[in-house]
C-alpha cells in the first residue's frame, strides 16, 4: 500500500473529497482508536509498547516505510491546528505534539526491528 493510495488525486485533496473517501474514513477511525488506547497505557510501559510495537508491525505488513509516518505526523498536526484554533505556540499543541513525536519516533523504532 503506498502512503496516499487511500486519498484520490493529489495532496491539495480537500477535506470534502476525503470525507467521501471511505479508505480514509476507516483510517481515521482507526487512528483514533489508537490515540485513545495509547493514551489510557500511557502509565503501563508495558501496554504502551506493546500497542507501539503492534502498530509499527501492522505498518510494515502494509508496506508503509518510516519516513510516510513523519509526512502523516506534520498533516496531523496541521489538522489538529485547524479543529483546535491553536497555532504551535498553544500550550494545548505543544503537547500534543510532545506525544505525536514521542509516538512517531516509537512507532518507527518498532518498524525498522520488524522490517
Amino acid at each position: 500500500m503506498k502512503l496516499y493510495s487511500m486519498v484520490p488525486g493529489d495532496m491539495k485533496t480537500t477535506l470534502e473529497e476525503m470525507r467521501k473517501n471511505r479508505p480514509v474514513r476507516i483510517h481515521s477511525a482507526r487512528f483514533g482508536e489508537y490515540v485513545d488506547k495509547l493514551l489510557k497505557a500511557i502509565d503501563s510501559p508495558s501496554l504502551f509498547q506493546e500497542t507501539i510495537d503492534h502498530l509499527g508491525s501492522a505498518h510494515v505488513r502494509l508496506g508503509v516505510e518510516p519516513k510516510h509516518l513523519e509526512v502523516f505526523g506534520e498533516i496531523l498536526f496541521d489538522v489538529i491546528e485547524i479543529i483546535m484554533k491553536c497555532n504551535v505556540s498553544c500550550e494545548l499543541m505543544q503537547v500534543w505534539k510532545t506525544f505525536g513525536i514521542s509516538v512517531q519516533n516509537n512507532i518507527i523504532a518498532s518498524m525498522k526491528t520488524v522490517g
